[in-house]
């Protein structure tokens, strides 16, 4: 006896999965942006006390920035009260953003473990604002 499910049943499944993949996307983009906040916060630390100060000031700047804009994007993603990308797609588009040029500015002085590490949280901040930013054009 085979089972056939009903459209209302599939598009139920359909809905599920989908929700419980935006969930899974918006998790980890969470743990991205309050990584990226914290380590933002340091980096700013660091950078005051670079050797070349008009390079620490503008690093200071943008990766302060940056920890701003992830802080922001992760409160309004924890603040849904349902997993919905769409509902947050425009703080998501803003914390790539700053996360590109975070990650840009901290390139620039590759031999600072901080910056490093920096640029790599940002590289990831950035690359899981992305993917719940692909779930949206998908989902429209």
């Amino acid at each position: 006896m085979e089972y056939e499910m009903s459209s209302s049943t599939d598009s139920w499944l359909t809905a599920s999965t989908r929700a419980a993949t935006e969930q899974e996307r918006l998790c980890a983009c969470l743990d991205a942006t309050l990584s990226c906040e914290l380590i933002c916060g340091v980096t700013a630390d660091v950078a005051a006390a670079f050797d070349d100060a008009a390079f620490g000031r503008r690093t200071r700047a943008v990766v302060l920035a940056c920890g701003a804009i992830c802080r922001s994007t992760s409160r309004a993603i924890a603040e849904l009260r349902q997993p919905d990308v769409g509902a947050v797609a425009s703080e998501l588009e803003s914390c790539r953003a700053a996360c590109v040029a975070a990650r840009t500015e901290c390139e620039r002085r590759p031999f600072d473990s901080c910056c490093r590490v920096c640029a790599e949280q940002c590289a990831r901040c950035e690359d899981e604002c992305e993917a719940c930013l692909r779930m949206v054009s998908v989902i429209a």
